[in-house]
């Protein structure tokens, strides 16, 4: 009979020990179910190529991990999800700034001629301001913002327990939130230009 699988403790005893076939094991096994996760999780927002770096960034955290594992608190799988949704956070934290449209949407509504998309400052401090300002599921929306048509405000809300309408008010919450913060940046950035 040939010989069973190893377990999860194994695997992880085995990395411990700095077996590269028990990652090797680790990835064939788990790899597809968490590489589908961060598919899911962070397709919006980040392309196939970082979806891999944060797979792999993670693999490695999970090999780093391996004399902490308990079998007992989590699966294998579990836990490299977990250290796999947060490779993922930090690759949308590292960009440099938001995309172009984040201006153009923020400045929808707003009176002012010279509010144009190159505006490097404004979207660092929009930027800013989602990743530190907002918490919880504004933040969610925050991140989905500009791509949160009627399809993505489904998905967001079924991957949040939340209802489409909630997507929506939140969004509509958002959006208020960013035009004010575009309006302060105008009237310091103005306030500044005066004073020199």
């Amino acid at each position: 009979m040939p010989d069973d699988p190893p377990d999860d403790e194994d695997l992880a005893i085995r990395m411990m020990d700095k077996d590269e076939y028990a990652l090797g094991e680790v990835m064939k096994r788990y790899g597809p179910k968490v590489f589908g996760y961060l598919k899911k999780q962070f397709k919006d927002s980040l392309g196939t190529h970082e979806l891999e770096e944060a797979l792999n960034a993670s693999a490695l955290s999970l090999w780093n991990y391996a004399d902490k594992y308990d079998p007992e608190v989590a699966r294998l799988s579990t836990v490299w999800i977990s250290f796999a949704h947060n490779a993922a956070i930090d690759l949308i934290r590292a960009k440099p700034k938001l995309e172009t449209q984040v201006l153009d949407e923020s400045c929808e509504g707003i009176e002012d001629p010279d509010c144009e998309s190159d505006d490097s400052p404004l979207l660092d401090h929009i930027h800013d301001f989602i990743f530190n300002q907002l918490t919880g599921f504004e933040r969610v929306v925050g991140i989905n913002f500009f791509i949160t048509d009627e399809a993505n405000a489904k998905r967001l809300a079924e991957q949040n327990g939340k209802t489409i309408n909630t997507v929506n008010v939140t969004k509509h919450k958002v959006k208020e939130k960013i035009a004010q913060e575009v309006r302060a940046f105008r009237t310091s950035t103005t306030t500044r230009k005066v004073r020199k």
